[in-house]
């Protein structure tokens, strides 16, 4: 009986999650009822949906029209939103954030 090294099987469990996503993705059907028809538990899938997400190549520089009074960009990376001002502010908007403090955030910006 040959026993697998702990990197074989983590590759093995990933090679294993990424198969059952795409799966998933093709299925057309909610997590919840792919999950139930292949006997998966629906936590474990949203796991490795996030785990795989943050491994994609982020968008680097996407250029916002905001006015002649303020020239911004966004700057995405694996663990926040960047937007910048004028190359003199930066504000981080964590994955998660509170969207009505971000609509709050974008009006005040806008009056600048």
């Amino acid at each position: 009986m040959t026993s697998q090294s702990r990197a074989e099987a983590i590759a093995e469990k990933r090679r294993f999650w990424e198969q059952q996503i795409q799966h998933w993705k093709d299925s057309g059907l909610t997590q919840i009822e792919f999950c139930r028809r292949h006997n998966l538990k629906a936590h474990q899938l949203t796991y490795w949906k996030k785990r795989f997400h943050r491994r994609e190549e982020p968008v680097s520089l996407i250029e916002l029209q905001w006015g002649s009074a303020v020239q911004s960009r966004i700057c995405s990376s694996s663990t926040a939103l960047r937007l910048i001002l004028n190359d003199q502010y930066r504000i981080d908007i964590d994955r998660g954030f509170d969207p009505v403090t971000l609509q709050q955030l974008v009006l005040s910006l806008r009056q600048l």
